[in-house]
This record gives structure tokens, sequence and C-alpha cells, in this order.
């Protein structure tokens, strides 16, 4: 349910996945958050590259790491964050090493009340996998930590250019 999941649309957040892929060609959904109209999804496609889906109401923001994750334990990252009201911007990390990032041109507030999966994702919310897409390696441990998008005169300074476009 959602009300068990981190607020993720209105805030800058970090995920960070201890993984272990003992062959390297196991892939599969990390963590999902959504349904196929309107959610993010982090995975490993079957060529072995992190992606990370952003899926607002359909319109598909994707970032793949330009080489495949290695074989065995590995740190995989996502990093989001707002750069102001609507847009954000996404960024991979492969055991620490930035490994692609995309500009996201609208971020909802609200993610989707369907909640959060760890390990597969029965909603499909990316088109590039058919659902559930289960991770085959071992999802050792996963994180996820917000922070606020902006502070009081950043919002202020938003509100106040939003307002001033009205007029």
């Amino acid at each position: 349910p959602p009300d068990a999941a981190p607020a993720l649309g209105s805030r800058n957040w970090e995920m960070r996945f201890e993984v272990e892929r003992p062959t390297g060609s196991e892939g599969g959904v990390l963590l999902a958050f959504g349904t196929v109209n309107n959610g993010l999804v982090a995975f490993i496609d079957g060529g072995g590259h992190l992606v990370y889906d952003h899926n607002a109401y359909s319109n598909h923001t994707v970032v793949r790491s330009p080489q495949p994750v290695p074989a065995g334990l590995c740190v995989l990252e996502v990093h989001q964050e707002r750069v102001r009201r609507g847009p954000g911007r996404a960024r991979l990390y492969v055991d620490g090493v930035p490994s692609g990032a995309v500009m996201i041109p609208e971020i909802p507030t609200m993610i989707s009340p369907v909640g959060m999966d760890l390990g597969r994702n029965p909603t499909g919310v990316a088109g590039d996998y058919e659902a559930p897409f289960e991770f085959a390696g071992r999802l050792i441990r996963v994180d996820v930590a917000t922070s606020r998008a902006f502070r009081d005169d950043e919002e202020a300074a938003i509100e106040l250019a939003a307002a001033e476009q009205m007029q």
C-alpha cells in the first residue's frame, strides 16, 4: 500500500541496492512504484544494464547504464532530484561510479496510489519487460532515503515566478 511506502513524488530521493548476480546474467526489477499509467522502476535489463524508467502519465523518461552491471556482489544506486517545480534529474551509479543521467521533463507530485514492490513489478510500470519480471539474482539490501526538494526561499521564488506568469 502507498501508506507504507516513502513519498517520492515531491521529494529528492536516493535508492541504494546491494545485489548479487553470480553469473552476471541475472536481471529483473529491483524496485517498482506505481502502474503502467504512472510510476517509476529500477531494473536490470536482459543485457545486464541498470535501467531507470520514470513514467509520468505514460510519458517515459529512461536512463540506462552504458556498461552491463558486473557479475557478483555490487551496489547500484538511482538518485532523483527536482531541479525546480516540474522537472528533475535522475542519475545512475554502479559501485559508486556515475553510470548515466537524464533530465525528466515532469515529475508528478504523487507517483501512484498503488504502492511499492521490491524484486518484482506485477503492474508493469515500464514497457521494456513483461510483468512481473522478478529479479533472478539476490537482493541483499535496499535503502531509500528522501530529502526535502526545496528550501523555503526556493519554494517562495518558484511560487512568485509562477504567479507572475499567470498575470
